[in-house]
């Protein structure tokens, strides 16, 4: 059986060493049979991705906390919308790279910049809705559910215009490596301006 929550420890640490997200937010989960595991609130501000087994939190699939010591993120609803609606879904993150974040404040979608990227796609952007709310939760999972086939990749990404980037894949590893190969697809988008 896969270690999970060690799992979400080790992408914790490497979406905040590698500078994929930031001290103010991000969360990644995983679905475990029946429920999910969720990194803490706090994990940017007060934890900077240094989460441990413990302060993850398990949560049924309507929200509703099993155990965990803290609270789930704040963004849990978009990562508990995802899984009751993609049976596929094995893990969602949401981060904040920091050059991602230049096109999700903008609003503007991140063409495919190289090769590996590809499978992707255009990153789109979905419809704005507040931070923490049902209506944002909804807008992910209808963007998701619409460029889902489109995509040929073990994953799927969208943005928040504003906010940052969602990933949604078959497990963390394909979450995880998704939000990588995104944010080298917006950095080479950036600087081959300066060509």
């Amino acid at each position: 059986m896969a270690d999970l929550s060690g799992e979400i420890v080790e992408i914790c640490r490497l979406l905040y060493d590698r500078r994929l997200t930031d001290s103010a937010g991000g969360n990644v989960s995983a679905r475990d049979g029946g429920t999910v595991l969720v990194s803490p609130r706090y994990t940017g501000t007060r934890y900077r991705g240094r989460i441990t087994r413990d302060s993850i939190v398990r949560v049924a699939l309507d929200g509703a906390v099993l155990s965990g010591a803290g609270e789930p993120s704040r963004e849990i609803g978009i990562h508990l919308r995802l899984y009751r609606e993609f049976a596929g879904a094995g893990a969602v993150i949401h981060a904040h790279p920091q050059y991602t974040m230049v096109f999700a404040s903008a609003g503007r979608p991140i063409p495919s910049a190289v090769e590996y990227a590809d499978g992707f796609g255009t990153v789109q952007p979905v419809v704005w809705g507040e931070a923490h709310s049902d209506e944002l939760a909804r807008n992910v999972a209808a963007k998701m559910k619409e460029i889902r086939g489109t995509v040929s990749e073990p994953a799927c990404c969208v943005l928040i215009p504003r906010h940052g980037v969602v990933a949604m894949g078959a497990d963390l590893s394909a979450a995880y490596d998704a939000v990588e190969r995104v944010e080298t697809s917006a950095r080479c988008n950036i600087l081959s301006k300066l060509l």
